[in-house]
């Protein structure tokens, strides 16, 4: 890059992270379950030097099947402190937009379209929505992801395939969304073929390498899953009401309000323009929209991390749109309108994209339900079960520390849809007897009436409780006596 290429780049990171930053510490904690999930893991890691593969709390007791590289990366850099583990994460994601760029400016061979194209990245509805304020995975995976594919383009030079070999081992022990990779390359080939253009020997052979090692490392870590279930691994095991919002039907306005209107325009027609391009890096890009596509339709992935993924993909071809009507415009006698299109680009920028984002409430857990948390930490003994809906099971063993008899984790879970029947019932059942059984069969010493609960199930109290000796009520806890 020329070094004020540099400078706007790094001042595109800066600006990145600075709004990420100052969107994570408007609240004071994290805006997920899964943050204080993946908190207790890195705690865990740093305390006791080890991971864990066994979990006593969750399910009241199973084994995890996940790869552990995120919480030994978090555990080095931060040592579990919350203040460290709100910045990491927003700076791994703020180097998409580097990578953006570089990526952008692959298939553009413009600087200034690229840079615009690294901005709309930084700016993706469903992305800021998921990432921010997070302890995510996703904040290591998605820039690995998306650097691994930009080096296998400069695979010839040593530097791109030193990192095009550390990425095919380190993604797959950071998250399993490393098999999109080995089914963009598939349709890489597809296409190359197609258009009569061919690789050389070296990038086969590097592509070769890193599907065995993805292949293998990913069997390594998923192969009780995968005897367990089959294909049927790709589903996890979601009940299936919960797979039914999870992987749901790709519908399009998911796309304009999950990708947003400026990075699904440009980027479509980026795309249309590019496949009439015989080169290597706009068919590799092109693969893997089609790959995220296909994908999403088949749901054979989550909605949020498809769109997430076609977002940033889609902001890379927008580059492409942008120079070909720049170039269009110089063309004709009509070439002053091209500082009205930058303009409109500019402005449709702001108020489109960057001005809603500051608009959007940010989520976070509330105060409240951590303080109830820590009630029942200190009111309850660590072989006791609590009773709490689906999405609180994390913070039941993350934050209490306490047993729970369900959470979101469903690869190996024992009987998840049973459970989540039985956790149904007792919130909803007007029966004593039958909720007696199942407070005896899962040890449950707390059930948790949370206002998201009361939402939920459309509630203000446990019906079977009216008239019992067997319960204490202390404001939302019904603690079991008998």
């Amino acid at each position: 890059m020329k070094i004020k290429t540099k400078y706007l780049v790094f001042l595109l990171f800066a600006i990145t992270l600075a709004f990420r930053l100052y969107m994570a510490f408007s609240v004071d904690n994290f805006s997920t379950e899964t943050s204080y999930y993946n908190l207790r893991h890195i705690n865990y890691l740093v305390e006791e030097r080890s991971i864990i593969y066994y979990d006593e709390l969750s399910y009241g007791g199973r084994y995890i099947l996940q790869p552990p590289l995120f919480f030994v990366i978090m555990a080095l850099l931060t040592f579990g402190n919350e203040f460290l583990l709100k910045i990491i994460p927003e700076i791994f994601l703020s180097f998409l937009v580097v990578i953006v760029y570089l990526m952008a400016k692959e298939i553009s061979e413009n600087e200034y379209s690229a840079l615009f194209a690294a901005l709309i990245s930084s700016f993706i509805p469903i992305f800021l929505e998921k990432t921010i304020n997070n302890i995510s995975v996703y904040s290591l995976a998605l820039p690995l992801l998306f650097f691994m594919l930009y080096s296998l383009l400069k695979i010839e030079e040593k530097f791109y395939r030193n990192c095009f070999i550390a990425c095919s081992f380190l993604l797959p022990l950071i998250h399993p969304i490393a098999v999109i990779f080995i089914v963009t390359i598939g349709f890489y080939f597809l296409i190359l073929s197609g258009g009569a253009i061919h690789t050389t020997k070296l990038k086969r052979e590097a592509i070769l390498f890193s599907v065995l090692a993805i292949i293998f490392i990913e069997l390594w870590i998923y192969k009780k899953a995968l005897f367990t279930y089959n294909l049927n691994i790709i589903w996890q095991n979601i009940p299936v009401n919960i797979l039914e919002d999870t992987y749901k039907e790709f519908m399009v306005k998911d796309l304009v309000l999950g990708v947003g209107i400026i990075p699904l325009i440009l980027g479509s027609i980026g795309v249309y323009i590019g496949m009439n391009e015989k080169r290597k890096a706009i068919y590799l890009y092109a693969a893997f929209v089609l790959t995220i596509l296909l994908l999403l339709v088949l749901r054979l992935v989550t909605i949020s991390i498809g769109l997430m993924i076609l977002g940033i993909a889609m902001s890379i071809f927008s580059a492409l749109t942008i120079v070909k009507f720049v170039n269009y415009f110089k063309k004709t006698r009509f070439h002053g309108l091209n500082y009205f299109f930058v303009l409109i680009l500019i402005f449709s920028f702001i108020f489109l994209s960057f001005i809603p984002s500051f608009g959007n409430n940010l989520n976070e857990i509330s105060d409240e339900k951590l303080n109830d948390m820590k009630w029942i930490q200190e009111h309850t003994t660590s072989d006791e079960v609590i009773v709490g809906n689906l999405l609180e099971g994390h913070l039941i063993t993350s934050v209490a520390e306490r047993k729970n008899i369900m959470d979101i984790n469903f690869l190996l879970a024992p009987n998840p849809i049973k459970r989540m029947k039985e956790v149904d019932l007792i919130y909803s059942s007007f029966t004593e007897a039958r909720v007696l059984e199942l407070i005896k069969k899962y040890n449950i010493k707390i059930i948790y009436l949370s206002e998201d609960t009361e939402k939920l199930y459309g509630i203000k109290d446990l019906n079977f409780v009216k008239g019992s000796n067997c319960f204490d009520w202390e404001a939302k806890f019904y603690v079991f006596k008998c």
